[in-house]
């Protein structure tokens, strides 16, 4: 696998097999397993990818290295969770194969468990793609953590115990729970507003759909509304236009592919510019640098 684009995983045994690990899912929406069971071969270094799932790191004394868009973080402390979510543009690669923890990989579908039509993602802010991706936790918390991951490890593996995957999903709505606490306490974000959920569900469909479609309108109808009621609600919880937010995300992923050694041609092609002297253009105007300067670093 090369560097020169963004690769999108849409299951987990295909990205199991881009990090060069040998496990395979028992479940098409659900996956759980301990860091021993990977290999300590596997796990170097991916290319930079999306996913359409979500995946939660519990690491123990382990060094870990994370890029989100073009901000790279070694994670080298004793208790950290790590959170990869649908969206967004990550590598990571494992510098210690005595890695311990555990990993719970899940599609929206198996935590949307609530009824009359509420909003997971909107409700839970620790799983929206424009959040931060690594926490660093206290022992005690850690721990709390890990006990319910490995009670979710148990139940996954005996799938053919009565009710093991409605265990499951109350394991993964408790362990939500607390993360979401967590990380309220350490960002003091408000999340009760509807001009905050917009933006946020906003920046979470960029995320998904920014190689796709660059124009404020399409995501407007995405969250079936007018383009004046999200650029309204978007100002007043960011101070900026949808499509100041969207020319970033495509200037921070560029830089991301850039650095990755991709053309400067296979970025104007990603993100669907007409030519690429129109992108060059885009990337200078926004910067102040070429695109091949970038890619130069």
């Amino acid at each position: 696998m090369t560097y020169s684009q963004i690769y999108r995983f849409d299951n987990f045994d295909e990205f199991h097999r881009m990090a060069n690990g040998s496990l395979q899912a028992r479940h098409d929406d659900v996956q759980v397993f301990e860091f021993s069971e990977i290999g300590k071969g596997a796990v170097k270094k991916t290319p930079l990818f999306k996913t359409n799932f979500y995946q939660i790191g519990l690491f123990k004394e382990v060094q870990f290295e994370v890029s989100h868009f073009d901000t790279h973080q070694v994670v080298n402390q004793k208790n950290a969770v790590v959170l990869f979510k649908p969206g967004q543009t990550c590598s990571f690669s494992k510098t210690d194969p005595n890695a311990s923890g555990y990993a719970i990989m899940f599609k929206e579908s198996f935590i949307d468990w609530r009824m009359n039509n509420s909003n997971t993602i909107r409700d839970f802010s620790i799983l929206n793609p424009a959040f931060e991706c690594v926490l660093f936790l206290e022992q005690s918390v850690f721990d709390d953590l890990t006990e319910i991951a490995s009670k979710m490890w148990l139940e996954y593996k005996n799938p053919q115990q009565p009710h093991a995957i409605s265990i499951l999903r109350l394991y993964a709505q408790l362990l939500i729970e607390k993360l979401n606490r967590i990380s309220s306490k350490q960002t003091r974000l408000t999340t009760g507003s509807l001009q905050y959920q917009t933006s946020q569900q906003f920046k979470s469909l960029v995320y998904k759909n920014i190689h796709s479609t660059k124009t404020v309108r399409d995501y407007a109808t995405m969250l079936s509304m007018t383009e004046k009621t999200l650029i309204n609600h978007f100002r007043q919880t960011t101070d900026l236009t949808p499509k100041e937010f969207i020319n970033t995300v495509i200037v921070e992923e560029s830089k991301a592919m850039l650095l990755n050694k991709a053309s400067v041609e296979q970025v104007s092609n990603y993100f669907n510019f007409t030519d690429q002297a129109h992108f060059s253009n885009f990337f200078r105007h926004k910067t102040g640098r070429n695109p091949t300067d970038a890619r130069k670093q």
